[in-house]
C-alpha cells in the first residue's frame, strides 16, 4: 500500500552529486549522495576500510592491485548502513521497474538500480559500443515526460557526476541489459561491491530511507570511537602493512623480468593497464579519506602526491608504449626509478601515519 498519493511529478530534495573523488566504483558515487542526504556525515563510512597493495598472475603478466579491506569482520553494505541509522532494502529483480521506482521515490526514498551502459543513449562512451555494469542513482520523476531524474557522469572513472534525466524506455532496456549479463565476469568485474551480494547473487534494486534508528545512529557519528577503532587496527597490523608495501617490490621484480625478455607487448596489457588506473584511483581515494578525517598534514600529504605521480608517469610511459609499440630504454627506466621510489614513499607513509595513529589511542 502507498504511504501518500502518486505524484505527476517529484524530485527528491537535497540530493547533490559526489564530485569529491572516485571512490572504488561507481556504485559508492551512487551510494555517497544517499549518505549525506540522511546522515549529513560520510567519514565513518570511509574509515571502515584500509587499502593494501597485492600482486597476483595475470594470465601473462604480473599485475600490482591496491584494493581495499575492512577493519572490523566483514560486513555487508545493509549492515553498515543500519549502524549509521540508513534503511537499505534490496531486490534481486524488481518486475516492474517504473513502477516500483515511482512508488519509492514518491515516498522519499532514493534508490540504486544495476543498468548496462551500452542501452543508455546519454553515455556516448558506452551507448551501441560496449557492455559496462554500472550503478545509476535514481531520485525523481516525471510520468508526463517519461523520464526519472539521475545522477549520472560522462565515461567510466569521470567524477563529472551532474543531475541529469533519462527516460522510462532508456531506463528500461539498459535494467534489463544488466540483468541479462549479470553473471559474464568480464560484463561486473570491479565494478560492483562484493558487501551488496545476497547469497553470491548482486542485487538490481536498492531503496533507501531514513533508519528507525537515525537520530540514536546520528549521535555517535561524530564520535571519535570510529577514528579510535582505525588506530588500533593501523598499530596492531603493522605487519600487514609492511607486507603490502613489499609486494611493490615483488612486483618490480617480476615487471623487470618481463620487459627483460620483451614479452610485456605480448601480454594482455589492457588488463596490466587497467590494473595501474586501479591503483592510481585507489590511491587517490586513500588519500581522501586521510584528508577527511585527519586533516591535511603536510609531510603524509606529500607523501601521496608523490606516489600519485609516480604512478600516474609509469601508466602513462607504459601506455605510449603499447599504442606505439616502440620501446623507449629511457622512460622504461624511468619506470623503474619510479617504483623504487614508490617502494620507499610508501615506507615513509607508513612510519609517519604510525606514529600519528599512536597520538590517537
Amino acid at each position: 500500500m502507498l504511504d501518500t498519493i502518486i505524484k505527476n511529478d517529484y524530485l527528491i530534495p537535497e540530493i547533490d552529486p559526489f564530485v569529491d573523488v572516485w571512490y572504488k566504483d561507481c556504485f559508492h558515487s551512487s551510494l555517497f549522495p544517499i549518505i549525506n542526504h540522511f546522515v549529513g556525515n560520510i567519514n565513518p563510512f570511509l574509515i571502515k576500510d584500509v587499502f593494501l597493495y597485492n600482486t597476483e598472475n595475470g594470465e601473462d603478466l604480473p599485475l600490482i592491485n591496491f584494493k581495499s579491506k575492512q577493519i572490523e569482520e566483514r560486513k555487508l553494505i545493509y549492515e553498515i548502513l543500519d549502524e549509521m541509522g540508513i534503511s537499505c532494502k534490496a531486490r534481486i529483480v524488481s518486475s516492474d521497474l517504473i513502477n516500483d521506482l515511482v512508488e519509492v521515490i514518491n515516498n522519499n526514498k532514493p534508490a540504486i538500480i544495476g543498468v548496462d551502459c551500452f542501452y543508455e543513449s546519454i553515455r556516448a562512451d558506452a551507448y551501441n559500443k560496449e557492455h559496462v555494469a554500472h550503478s545509476l542513482l535514481v531520485y525523481g520523476f516525471n510520468r508526463g515526460e517519461m523520464c526519472f531524474n539521475i545522477i549520472e557522469h560522462s565515461f567510466r572513472f569521470s567524477i563529472d557526476f551532474k543531475p541529469k534525466t533519462i527516460t522510462f524506455s532508456d531506463l528500461i532496456n539498459s535494467y534489463n541489459g544488466f540483468l541479462e549479463n549479470l553473471n559474464d565476469y568480464k560484463f561486473t568485474k570491479d565494478r560492483l561491491p562484493s558487501i551488496c551480494r545476497i547469497n553470491g547473487i548482486f542485487p538490481s534494486f536498492y531503496e533507501f530511507a531514513r533508519g528507525d534508528n537515525l537520530q540514536s545512529a546520528g549521535t555517535s557519528l561524530n564520535d571519535t570511537k570510529y577514528i579510535s577503532k582505525y588506530a588500533n587496527y593501523m598499530l596492531n597490523n603493522k605487519d600487514m602493512f609492511s607486507d603490502s608495501v613489499e609486494s611493490i617490490k615483488t612486483f618490480t621484480e617480476e615487471f623487470q623480468s618481463v620487459i627483460s625478455g620483451n614479452l610485456f607487448l605480448s601480454g594482455d596489457t589492457n588488463q596490466f593497464l587497467d590494473n595501474l588506473n586501479n591503483v592510481i584511483n585507489n590511491k587517490k581515494a586513500e588519500k581522501y579519506v586521510f584528508c577527511k578525517v585527519f586533516g591535511s598534514q603536510a609531510g603524509i600529504v606529500e607523501c601521496f602526491d608523490n606516489v600519485i605521480n609516480d604512478w600516474t608517469s609509469i601508466r602513462a610511459f607504459l601506455a605510449k608504449y603499447v599504442y606505439s609499440t616502440i620501446y623507449n630504454k629511457t622512460h622504461m627506466d624511468n619506470c623503474f626509478s619510479k617504483l623504487e621510489n614508490i617502494y620507499n614513499q610508501e615506507k615513509q607513509y607508513y612510519d609517519m601515519l604510525f606514529s600519528l595513529m599512536k597520538t590517537i589511542v
